[in-house]
């Protein structure tokens, strides 16, 4: 399927990036107006909305990736995700290349193990609003810039993470449905965790 951006305002932030192959690369800092893929770091699958879905309250998953299988260097468009910060204040929509619906949390809930879903992007909605806190930062830290491919992606309405069900202790399943859960980033300062996510820019 054809791609179809967002238009961001000029002038955006350029990134600094490390090669790992041919059409990847792993971004020094998610930056607003670019795309990119989320691989989780205790599972080793990709962000994604589940059978390409384009309506509100497709599930958002983890799945292989992320390249459209037999042609490596296309990207699957429903694991890719526009990082859009229209208010300047460091909390982004995730907007997915295929569906142009944002990651948000099913019913706007807040507790452990709410369901992430994509819907139509609401301003006003803090459920569907996200923020990169760097793997290593304090985690009192109000500074929500971004400062290394491994991030927390933190939800603004219930502070909570996005998280894999079980990820960190080989329960994982590919195709389950991601999650919200405590960050506990006092506890993961290095190392692999369910809630920890590489930033890929694929644009």
């Amino acid at each position: 399927m054809r791609r179809v951006r967002s238009t961001v305002a000029a002038g955006l932030a350029g990134l600094v990036v490390v090669v790992l192959s041919p059409g990847i690369a792993r971004a020094a800092a998610p930056s607003t107006g670019r795309w990119y893929t989320f691989e989780n770091t205790a599972t080793n699958y990709y962000a994604a909305v589940a059978g390409n879905s384009t309506v509100n309250g497709g599930k958002v998953i983890q799945w292989d990736g992320p390249y459209v299988p037999g042609n490596p260097g296309t990207y699957r468009t429903e694991q890719e995700w526009q990082v859009y910060d229209p208010d300047g204040d460091d909390w982004f929509f995730l907007i997915n290349a295929n569906s142009q619906k944002v990651m948000g949390v099913s019913g706007g809930a807040t507790a452990n193990g709410s369901g992430v879903i994509q819907w139509d992007r609401q301003n006003g909605n803090t459920d569907q609003q996200w923020t990169f806190v760097a793997q290593g930062a304090s985690p009192s830290s109000t500074t929500n810039i971004p400062t290394s491919s491994l991030n927390y992606l933190k939800n603004r309405k219930s502070g909570r993470c996005l998280a894999v069900a079980g990820g960190n202790d080989g329960n994982d399943v590919r195709g389950q449905q991601l999650i919200l859960f405590d960050c506990d980033m006092a506890h993961h300062q290095t190392g692999t965790d369910d809630r920890i996510w590489y930033a890929f820019r694929t644009v």
